[in-house]
């Protein structure tokens, strides 16, 4: 108490301004008073960690907002970034007391010299990236085109090798040009060698076109004819290094024959630990598959049974042949296109059902409130 009268009193005799106002009078000094702890209106009420919001729940990952399907809950400030341009290159079009004159970005171009310097780079990478830099028209189309020439060649070949036959002797063309004591072995025949060959050729690269996938985790054999057991593939090593093993390799096998030696099964149990599971794919090319409808090695055999007294059945069989096949693979195209979407569909089920609930689970904090009398102490 002797301290507070202290204090009371030296606060007293302390000068103070007095506050002037408008109309110039003063208003009394305020006595000093002993601070009062403000109360409120209400009690505090002690609340259950149950009501209060949870400090480790974690908010579920809004799938739908990633996948575009809703809008973001800001909008972007598009006045303020179109507002902000780069004043560096800007010239004006016009002279400067122009009024509305349109500003213009100026570029620097290259000069000849530096165009002429450059231009062998530029060549060597042209050719670095061919023929991905060839503007070739898609699978489809260029089959259509390069088979319909080869459709028109073979036509061309075969109109000319039976336009001087007689009609008495239809059918018997190459019979009819060997009595007549003129040689078989012309140009058409070479023609004729060349179309088959590129039709026989496209279908041995369209079933030959594969692509090699390694099982790594698979040590059982797989259900399929195109699964094979092989070495591990592996980095190759250098050139002087192979060639320092082979030399190692061939000086312990002559010592070893020289002392009749048996060699060591290490590298055989090696081997069977270096062996992965290889399985081969067809993957077959657009243009091959879409070629191989249009011009098949088929279509060529029709041509070279041509002549003008079965030429509308030939034509016909070569248009259900072509149509055919041209079915065939568009179902079984959209066959692995409709696997396609029900594997991921599959999937997609999985992840919303199974994984996403238990990815962000929604979680509370739960405490246990006990009192003094509940507590049992060791006596």
């Amino acid at each position: 108490m002797d301290l507070r009268r202290i204090a009371q009193t030296n606060a007293m005799a302390s000068p103070r301004k007095a506050a002037s106002s408008s109309s110039g009078s003063t208003t009394p000094r305020s006595l000093p008073t002993t601070p009062v702890r403000p109360r409120s209106g209400y009690a505090e009420i002690n609340r259950s960690p149950l009501l209060l919001p949870s400090q480790s729940a974690s908010i579920p990952f809004d799938w739908d907002a990633a996948k575009g399907l809703k809008e973001a809950p800001y909008s972007p400030r598009v006045s303020a970034r179109k507002g902000r341009r780069s004043e560096v290159g800007v010239g004006m079009n016009g002279p400067p007391g122009t009024p509305g004159r349109k500003r213009e970005r100026v570029v620097r171009k290259k000069g000849l010299i530096e165009r002429i310097q450059n231009l062998p780079s530029r060549i060597a990478f042209e050719i670095s990236i061919f023929p991905a830099n060839v503007p070739f028209p898609e699978g489809k189309s260029a089959a259509n085109v390069v088979g319909g020439a080869l459709h028109f060649l073979h036509f061309c070949v075969r109109l000319v090798q039976v336009r001087d036959v007689p009609d008495t002797n239809t059918g018997w063309e190459d019979m009819y040009r060997e009595d007549k004591g003129g040689s078989w072995f012309d140009w058409t025949t070479v023609l004729t060698m060349f179309l088959v060959g590129a039709a026989l050729a496209n279908a041995l690269i369209l079933f030959t076109h594969t692509k090699i996938y390694h099982l790594h985790s698979q040590t059982n054999p797989v259900a399929s004819p195109h699964a094979r057991f092989v070495t591990r593939p592996e980095s190759t090593p250098p050139l002087t290094s192979r060639i320092r093993t082979h030399l190692w390799r061939s000086f312990v096998s002559f010592w070893r024959f020289l002392l009749n030696l048996s060699g060591s099964n290490r590298g055989a149990s090696k081997d069977s630990s270096r062996r992965v599971q290889e399985l081969e794919v067809w993957d077959p090319s657009e243009l091959e598959l879409a070629l191989f409808c249009v011009y098949s090695p088929m279509h060529a055999l029709l041509w070279m049974l041509w002549n003008p007294g079965n030429w509308i059945m030939i034509s016909f069989v070569m248009g259900c042949t072509a149509v055919q096949l041209r079915a065939l693979v568009t179902t079984y195209e959209a066959k692995l296109k409709d696997r396609a979407i029900i594997s991921a569909e599959v999937m997609n089920e999985y992840d919303q059902r199974f994984v996403y609930p238990r990815v962000n689970p929604i979680r509370k904090d739960a405490s246990v409130m006990t009192h003094e009398s509940e507590m049992v102490g060791h006596r």
